[in-house]
């Protein structure tokens, strides 16, 4: 599984029709096509792009679109989510995070109270992580719960992939980057409710 081919399956992805659950339900199919280690692959390259984007400017970014506050785990959500848009929109936004603002799936949601956003719409992607975890077990035929045995099979993709070096959770130390970079389109979108830009 080179970064061309993870980037292709999630590009396919993004143009299959239907709501979010047809998009996993694809991916779902198209790893089962595959042999075990490319599965782990995937997820090795999956991890390494939600990685690469745990900077400072994109969590200031995802906190102004999310109404001022993103928590951890919703910031690894909205990495995944991120990711799920293609490469290009990844890389543009992890190099400019303020591009997003350029996105219609997020100038869709400006104006509105996101109490109003429903699951579809949220800039957030959770299952995404799970996907080749769960069709690697199927492959395997191993217990669903043997998360170990996945995550081994990971780290040995990592050493084919050469992201062996990365750690596997970086939410342990600090995003890289600086905090309070300025977002003037994304800040244009979705002000702030107090007021204070």
């Amino acid at each position: 599984m080179t970064e061309d081919d993870f980037w292709t399956l999630v590009a396919a992805s993004g143009t299959r029709p239907g709501d979010r659950q047809a998009r996993e339900d694809w991916l779902g199919r198209r790893l089962l096509e595959l042999p075990a280690d490319a599965v782990a692959a995937f997820q090795a390259r999956l991890e390494a792009a939600v990685d690469a984007a745990y900077t400072w400017p994109l969590w200031d970014a995802a906190a102004r679109i999310e109404d001022g506050w993103c928590s951890d785990d919703g910031f690894v959500s909205f990495r995944l989510w991120l990711v799920a848009r293609g490469r290009t929109v990844y890389e543009t936004a992890v190099a400019d995070p303020d591009t997003l603002a350029a996105l219609p799936e997020l100038r869709a949601l400006a104006g509105r109270r996101i109490e109003d956003w429903d699951d579809e719409e949220w800039p957030e992607w959770e299952r995404l992580d799970r996907i080749a975890r769960e069709v690697w077990n199927q492959t395997t035929g191993r217990d669903g719960e043997d998360f170990d045995a996945f995550y081994d099979a990971v780290d040995a993709a990592d050493l084919v992939t050469g992201d062996a070096a990365r750690a596997r959770d970086p939410e342990g130390g600090e995003p890289s980057g600086r905090r309070g970079e300025l977002l003037p389109r994304l800040a244009a979108l979705f002000p702030r409710p107090d007021g204070l830009d």
